[in-house]
């Protein structure tokens, strides 16, 4: 039995007691589960958790309400991480308009705020696994029109009057009905999107193959999508770069996009995902379930770090230092005769703290680069490594770590340069989104 899961607002409660009601009508073999569903006792986390986990598709109901819960991002964050993985469907349904942003942006949502019926039969559609048929706004205008003429043609001329009939080798008359007029105009419609539903899986694959030989593809009137050397997925109008996106993993200590801005040009940037800045420590937690991890999954506007003096001593070496945005994303624009970032270079000038969504403006010509917001080491870091042993029992637990072991690890990474140590137990990446203003 497939089982679907309901992400929504409290405000839009009476729209999703409707949708649960048209689902098991339609749908008696799936299993619809929502908050309201959840047992008296059991834990209200745990158990949508739990369900989100199981679930074979996950409806997230969108309006400004949700995209502005804390709750509900934290429930479409899991249902991201399980579609990226293949684990779930994750379906939007506009059920109040709103303005998505990051990767829900890049899905194609079932608009409820046009026609109910049109929309329910569409999501049906997507449970159950048929195509789900492209919004058209034009066919759907003529849709309305026709039914609106079918319905003045029944008031005009009554049932047995209409003049739509047919008469097929001068059989006797038969009157179709409203609902056998709309349904044979809803497969008639369906056939022309099926072609071009076929023509744009066609014109897809010859873009791969154009894509294997390194060639420009996704080519419409004056609109290119190319990609560039650095893995940015670039779109280009009138041959201006308007927009862009590319993934930044956490474990890359600066990551140069290949995004050229002018001098005086700015760059507005959306970011979605969850990383982690201490896998190592997210394992240990993992095995022993004893305490929390010292830091959890974050996004792009980051996370505090522990006040251990440890911690303090480390953040002042954070590339951007404010221990309240940990793994926070940053960027910085670096003029072509600079020295490209990275662990020798990775405190350039100009470093801007972008978050989840911010604007950046070039000073002077120079290409777009990303980071999130950890500790890189230098020559003069030991105290961010090695403390006197009361500061490590506070960090790490009573006895669990020495002086001796922490200044042989210092003593090593120092002869090897290792400075980049804290990013490399980094994991998680943040999609990124890249709005070019004139």
């Amino acid at each position: 039995m497939r089982q679907v899961f309901i992400s929504y607002s409290r405000k839009d409660e009476a729209f999703v007691e409707q949708l649960v009601s048209d689902l098991a009508a339609h749908l008696p073999n799936v299993k619809v589960f929502y908050d309201k569903l959840l047992q008296p006792g059991k834990s209200f986390a745990d158990t949508l958790e739990a369900n989100i986990e199981q679930a074979d598709v996950v409806l997230a109901l969108l309006s400004p309400d949700y995209l502005e819960s804390p709750w509900t991002k934290q429930e479409l964050n899991v249902a991201l991480d399980r579609q990226l993985k293949k684990q779930a469907h994750l379906l939007p349904l506009m059920v109040r308009p709103c303005t998505p942003t990051g990767f829900v942006a890049q899905l194609t949502w079932i608009d409820f705020t046009v026609e109910y019926e049109y929309a329910l039969a569409r999501l049906i559609g997507g449970i159950t696994g048929e195509p789900i048929i492209p919004r058209n706004q034009e066919l759907e205008a003529e849709v309305a029109a026709l039914k609106l003429q079918l319905a003045a043609a029944n008031g005009k001329h009554g049932p047995s009057s209409s003049p739509l009939t047919r008469d097929p080798g001068n059989l006797t008359q038969e009157t179709p009905t409203p609902q056998t007029l709309e349904k044979t105009l809803r497969e008639w419609i369906k056939s022309i999107l099926d072609v071009k539903l076929a023509f744009s899986l066609f014109a897809l694959i010859v873009a791969l193959g154009a894509m294997a030989l390194g060639a420009v593809a996704f080519n419409r009137a004056d609109v290119e999508l190319n990609f560039n050397k650095e893995g940015a997925t670039v779109v280009t109008r009138r041959n201006e770069v308007t927009k862009a996106m590319v993934l930044l993993p956490a474990n890359r200590l600066w990551l140069n996009t290949g995004l050229e801005l002018k001098k005086g040009q700015s760059v507005t940037i959306t970011a979605s995902g969850s990383i982690n800045l201490a896998i190592h420590r997210l394992v240990e937690t993992a095995k022993d379930h004893k305490k929390r991890p010292r830091l959890g999954w974050i996004g792009p506007d980051g996370g505090k770090s522990y006040k251990t003096d440890l911690d303090n001593a480390r953040s002042k070496y954070l590339i951007s230092p404010d221990p309240d945005h940990y793994g926070a994303l940053l960027a910085c624009i670096v003029p072509a005769d600079d020295r490209p970032l990275g662990k020798d270079n990775p405190y350039p000038k100009g470093i801007k703290q972008i978050g989840s969504r911010g604007s950046i403006t070039a000073e002077s010509a120079g290409t777009l680069w990303l980071v999130v917001n950890d500790v890189v080491l230098t020559e003069q870091s030991r105290d961010a490594y090695v403390a006197r042993q009361e500061i490590l029992n506070e960090a790490y637990g009573e006895g669990s770590v020495t002086i001796a072991q922490k200044e042989h690890e210092w003593e090593e990474i120092k002869s090897r340069g290792y400075y980049e140590a804290f990013f490399d137990d980094n994991l998680g990446e943040f999609l990124i989104h890249v709005d070019f203003i004139k």
